[in-house]
């Protein structure tokens, strides 16, 4: 079983998960238009969660740490790959420094870009194995200051609301990213990227991100 220590918004999310609802309503970040609500299934977000727990290897004896808040998807998903993978989750209130104490080894800590430079003064941030950066880009400067921590892996984020938080993960000091497993891409006629997932309801999903694949 999860062993979760959340906050009050953490523990309202999980009152909404653990209802008969098969759905829960989530808000797009507006990065790409204004931000809208939509319903997320909570089959999709187990889907994206058991991608990420595969990719990162966590299960039972791992311990995950969030900094971020679970009213936005990115913190949501934390609770739910506690869940799926039955480890512990400690959620810390969301600031500009996090890891604010020592818990032992952590598997896996997602952070926004701000919050790079406060993780990096934390004395325990070599306690850390993995994290993850989504939100925004980060600067090149950000990357290299993240890269000199040799003792954790850090891998910038590629996904959305709609696909339940990322897709693909790129590992920094590469420059390419790579399909979480069950994933794969292709491209349309303009370039643009479609996300193909038979596992997730939508199957299909195509964007307007030009890329090279």
């Amino acid at each position: 079983m999860a062993r979760l220590n959340l906050s009050e918004t953490g523990q309202a999310f999980l009152k909404e998960w653990e209802s008969d609802c098969d759905y829960i309503v989530a808000h797009t970040s507006g990065s790409t238009g204004k931000p809208k609500e939509i319903r997320l299934l909570k089959e999709d977000m187990r889907q994206s969660a058991r991608a990420t727990n595969r990719f990162f290897g966590i299960g039972p004896d791992s311990l995950l740490i969030s900094p971020l808040s679970t009213e936005y998807i990115a913190g949501k998903m934390m609770v739910v790959r506690a869940l799926e993978s039955d480890c512990c989750l400690i959620e810390e209130n969301p600031s500009n420094h996090p890891l604010k104490a020592g818990y032992g080894t952590v598997a896996l800590l997602p952070v926004v870009p701000s919050q790079i430079p406060g993780l990096l003064e934390s004395e325990y941030v070599r306690d850390v194995l993995n994290v993850i950066v989504g939100g925004a880009p980060m600067s090149p400067a950000q990357e290299q200051l993240i890269m000199a921590v040799s003792s954790m892996k850090v891998y910038a984020t590629y996904g959305m609301t709609e696909t339940c938080s990322h897709v693909a993960l790129r590992e920094i000091g590469s420059h390419y990213y790579q399909a979480l497993p069950g994933i794969r891409f292709e491209l349309d006629s303009r370039s643009c990227l479609k996300i193909i997932a038979p596992d997730f309801s939508f199957k299909e999903l195509q964007t307007n991100d030009v890329v090279t694949l």
